[in-house]
């Protein structure tokens, strides 16, 4: 009997045993489902994500590439406008050279072309790409310790420099260009061999109006004008107001008087005459007394200079000289700093066949002005310009 209870006993905590077992297979079954669901959604997040990521890379990419193309058709586009305005300059300077006539063809007109294509070309060649270019670039920031960012022309005829070069650390420098031919004098100042520092105009410096009066008193008045031109329809001489306009005028006369004396100098003794003593012309200079000036008048005019030159000075923080052709290899040119004003107290007058104005600072070092006509001797534009 006990047997039998035993046995029925091991059968119940069999089935019992069997009846835990694949519950807890079930639960195993269950908690692996949920782990594999649980990895595959995470797999799934993390792929969406990736494909997020790498979308938004070939986004990126394909804007920095819109971005690049766009910068690059920029940069053709501004490389486009250069060529044509370089072409343009070259076509004016060509055709006011060819349209200019030939009598009035001088070293001015010419210098003044070649330096407008030189400066063009001197902007155009300071690119680090370009061997001079970046030879100017280097000399220029180990002189001056600075970087070079941007260099562009100077803005009006007004200026008083060529070119102005901006650094990285927020400054620039307004440079004056100084060209010759002659050997590069790097001892003296930047335009020793070149044109002068400041090219002035006559009536804005009493010495510029001194001159004028001197000369219609003791050279337009007295002189005989039908006879030196051998002519008889010479205008009447003006007033002194209105003939002094044309001796300051920068261009050519408008007053009959002064017309007609510039037209037959220049039938009688040729295009580019005046009134120098060169082609047998009469040297109309040589009939001036004595140029002289008061103690007060010495002290407007040293004042007036003083002025004039530490306005034009201010404005260049430097020179560049140069010299030669700078298509070819014989090209120079040296970095210079710039020139302080001069402190002048003292001046000597020196009659040649123009008037010499030697400037004198306080250390009796200065600088030496020229009194003298600009556009033909006795015609127009007395000017005064300082060496």
């Amino acid at each position: 009997m006990s047997d039998k209870i035993t046995s029925k006993m091991v059968k119940i905590q069999a089935k019992e045993a069997l009846t835990q077992a694949k519950l807890l297979m079930k639960e195993i079954e269950k908690q692996v489902k949920l782990q594999v669901n649980e990895a595959l959604t995470q797999a799934k997040l993390r792929v969406k994500e990736e494909v997020k990521q790498v979308k938004l890379q070939v986004k990126e990419e394909e804007k920095q590439i819109k971005l690049q193309v766009k910068e690059e058709e920029k940069q053709a586009k501004e490389e486009v406008k250069q060529a044509k305005d370089q072409m343009n300059l070259f076509k004016k300077c060509l055709k006011q050279l060819v349209t200019i006539p030939k009598f009035y063809i001088d070293g001015r007109h010419i210098a003044r072309a070649n330096e407008t294509i030189r400066i063009k070309k001197l902007v155009k060649m300071l690119d680090p790409a370009n061997p001079l270019g970046e030879k100017l670039r280097n000399d220029y920031e180990a002189k001056f310790n600075k970087q070079i960012t941007t260099i562009e022309e100077a803005g009006t005829n007004k200026d008083h420099y060529d070119l102005v070069i901006h650094h990285t650390d927020g400054s620039f420098h307004r440079v004056e260009e100084k060209h010759s031919e002659k050997n590069m004098n790097v001892y003296d100042v930047p335009w020793k061999d070149s044109v002068q520092v400041l090219n002035g105009v006559g009536s804005q410096f009493l010495v510029g109006w001194v001159m004028a009066k001197l000369w219609y008193d003791e050279v337009i008045v007295p002189t005989n004008w039908n006879d030196i031109l051998q002519c008889s329809d010479v205008p009447e001489i003006p007033v002194y107001d209105e003939w002094v306009k044309d001796a300051f005028r920068c261009g050519d006369p408008k007053t009959p008087f002064v017309q007609k004396i510039k037209s037959r100098c220049r039938e009688l003794w040729g295009g580019k005459s005046s009134f120098t003593g060169m082609n047998n012309t009469p040297d109309l200079r040589s009939t001036l007394p004595n140029f002289t000036l008061t103690d007060d008048e010495t002290k407007i005019f040293i004042q007036q200079i003083k002025d004039k030159l530490n306005d034009v000075l201010s404005q260049k923080d430097c020179f560049l000289q140069t010299k030669g052709d700078i298509d070819t290899d014989e090209f120079e040119f040296a970095w210079r700093d710039a020139v302080a004003s001069p402190n002048i107290t003292s001046i000597n007058i020196r009659r040649e066949k123009d008037i010499f104005i030697d400037l004198f600072d306080d250390e009796n070092e200065g600088f030496t002005g020229i009194l003298r006509w600009g556009k033909g001797c006795g015609f127009t534009n007395i000017r005064f310009d300082v060496r």
